[in-house]
């Protein structure tokens, strides 16, 4: 019997033979795959307790744990590896190795990674952008000889400064008793001076003796601390050498300790070894017995998945042809709408048009009628300069009549000069104001021409903006139908390939359960049925006694169906309804029972239809459905 959470050798050979005789028949469903991005996944790095695998977009991934010796499997669906190396040796005390390996077409690719581990432990599994991050807990054996290097070195320090308190104490009392003693030296000097002067010859003598015996106690005073003193630096240097013996004897047993484990772990190691020959000895020779029984079995599943295949070929073809007529007859009626648009708009540009010729026309006659009116203004000031001109001259002649009688000397003929010249700077600032005002007549009449062209420029301007923008309006209009009928195809598409992936996940994980026949006949025990939800996601666990063959689908009314075979359910609380309603994830209500006495039927019902997914560990299927938007 295969052990819980093994995966052998030559199942993933069979399982990969059926896979690409699937591939080959399913033409169609490899079309559509192969628009599918794949994730490229360019980097593993290992990082302290963490193992980082780099692809180019967020993973899709199914795991599994294997057994002795202790093993992580992580399948990343559509994705392929690019610069990553087969296999990586690790050997940091928690992580062994690190292997990979690609299953899968181009357009159906699934990148494996297995983490092979010192032992068996829990780790934690998170995606974080396009990364997939798989943290470890820290290795026991690794902390704990940290925690003894720290420990040694703490009391290393704390002896150092011991004895550097010890010296600097030592210190400061020498230099007080100096200090002590040269203040009572000088005070004795002061009162031997005074006793000198103060004592008569004859004491002179006495002082002297007794300041030689004074010396003298001074200097065994004096002999006697520096012995002490002396004393006190050699117990201090004992000490020290006693605290380094110390700290080297437990530095030798700790290398001593960390000898005996790290034997102890390889010969550990070595019996591991040699039971894993064993027991893969073992294993080959059921394999082989087994393998020709599991080749039967895949030459029926592949005829009934054939024969499956070519209905679901079929039906695809109908929706197909359905879905196109859908989007022939929706593009026409849009483009018969967008015809009666562009018909109205032609409409509205061409009574536009008429209006601006209708106001060009009106402003043409407005101009015509101002221009008359000009020339008669004009024609009008002509004759009242001309009158006026002749009734300036005949008064002018009339004047020079009188003057030429009345001339009597030179001055009257100088006034008449005076007079003449000022007559005629009259008469030429008249003419320059007549000139001025046709000029700005003319200036006039040119603003107006040139304001009634502008005018029928910009009439000209604002009807070709509408003919532009109602032939934009109308090819964005075509654009966007085009894109709909696009954007549909390829969400059709989509849709197909992820069914047509759903369904190749389902029998792959159907592929990699053991047999009925596998299980010695007896039938396993339902033992668990549990509801999680986080962030929105709803997960179904299910736990069997020992690993039975299982199927998922759907029946059409926003139902999951998931079947075990040669199962039962051992206890009546497993048979209890989970009422899932009240969480905010797309899991309504899971619902076990049983069909015979060899199957187990739980029915998910959904709130709504979204994506899932199925992975299987040991005894334990779990069930993944996707946040509901």
């Amino acid at each position: 019997m295969r052990q819980p959470g093994r995966r052998s050798s030559w199942t993933r050979r069979v399982g990969a033979t059926w896979l690409c005789a699937v591939l080959l028949l399913s033409d169609g469903a490899a079309l559509a795959q192969d628009r599918v991005q794949l994730n490229v996944i360019t980097k593993i790095e290992v990082r302290g307790g963490t193992v980082e695998v780099t692809g180019s977009r967020r993973p899709s991934f199914t795991t599994f744990t294997l057994t002795d010796p202790p093993r992580l499997v992580i399948d990343i669906s559509e994705a392929v590896f690019q610069g990553v190396a087969a296999e990586t040796k690790v050997n940091d005390g928690t992580i062994t190795v690190v292997k990979t390996a690609s299953y899968g077409s181009e357009s159906a690719a699934i990148a494996r990674v297995l983490i092979g581990f010192e032992a068996e432990l829990e780790s934690d599994i998170v995606t974080q952008g396009s990364s997939l991050l798989v943290k470890l807990p820290q290795n026991p054996k690794e902390l704990a000889r940290l925690a003894q290097e720290k420990a040694a070195a703490e009391r290393q320090a704390r002896a150092a400064a011991e004895a550097a308190e010890k010296e600097r104490l030592a210190r400061e009392k020498l230099e007080a008793e100096a200090k002590a003693r040269a203040e009572r030296e000088e005070k004795e000097r002061v009162a031997k001076l005074e006793a000198e002067r103060k004592a008569k010859e004859a004491e002179e003598a006495r002082a002297k003796a007794e300041a030689e015996r004074l010396a003298k106690v001074e200097a065994e005073r004096l002999k006697k601390e520096a012995a002490e003193l002396k004393r006190r630096e050699a117990e201090e240097a004992r000490l020290a050498k006693l605290e380094a013996e110390r700290v080297e004897k437990e530095r030798i047993a700790q290398e001593r300790a960390a000898a005996e484990a790290k034997a102890k772990a390889e010969r550990e190691e070595k019996e591991r070894l040699a039971r894993e020959v064993r027991e893969r000895k073992q294993r080959e020779a059921e394999e082989a017995r087994l393998a020709k029984l599991e080749a039967e079995r895949a030459e029926k599943e592949r005829v009934a998945q054939e024969k499956a295949a070519a209905e679901a070929k079929a039906k695809a073809e109908r929706e197909e042809k359905e879905r196109l007529a859908r989007v022939e007859r929706e593009a026409k009626a849009r483009a018969e709408r967008e015809e009666k648009e562009r018909v109205i708009a032609e409409r509205e540009a061409k009574a536009q048009a008429e209006r601006d010729a209708k106001e060009r026309a009106q402003a043409q006659r407005e101009a015509k009628a101002q221009a008359e009116r000009d020339a008669k203004e004009r024609a009008q000031a002509e004759r009242e300069a001309k009158a006026q001109a002749e009734r300036d001259e005949k008064a002018r002649l009339a004047q020079l009549e009188r003057e030429r009688r009345e001339d009597k000397d030179g001055k009257l003929r100088a006034a008449r000069e005076e007079r003449e010249r000022a007559e005629r700077e009259v008469a030429e600032r008249k003419a320059k104001e007549r000139a001025d005002a046709e000029a700005r007549a003319m200036a006039e009449k040119f603003d107006r021409e040139e304001k009634a062209r502008m005018a029928r420029e910009e009439t000209a301007r604002l009807k070709r903006e509408a003919e532009e923008r109602a032939e934009a309006e109308r090819l964005a209009k075509l654009a966007s139908s085009k894109r709909t009928v696009e954007e549909e195809a390829r969400r059709e598409e989509l849709a197909k390939a992820d069914r047509l992936r759903k369904q190749k996940a389902l029998e792959d994980a159907a592929l990699n359960t053991p047999s009925p026949t596998e299980l010695a006949g007896r039938p396993a025990r339902m033992t668990h049925v549990g509801f999680r939800q986080q962030d929105g996601v709803g997960r179904i666990f299910m736990r069997t006694s020992a690993p039975v063959r299982f199927s998922v689908g759907e029946d059409g009314r926003r139902n999951v169906v998931v079947t075990f075979e040669n199962t039962e359910i051992g206890l009546p609380n497993n048979e209890r309804l989970l009422d899932a309603s009240f969480f905010d994830t797309a899991v309504s209500l899971v619902k076990p029972e049983t069909v015979d006495d060899t199957q187990v039927r739980v029915t998910i019902s959904l709130k709504r239809a979204v994506a899932y997914r199925t992975s299987q560990t040991g005894n334990e299927l779990t069930v993944e459905f996707e946040r509901p938007d």
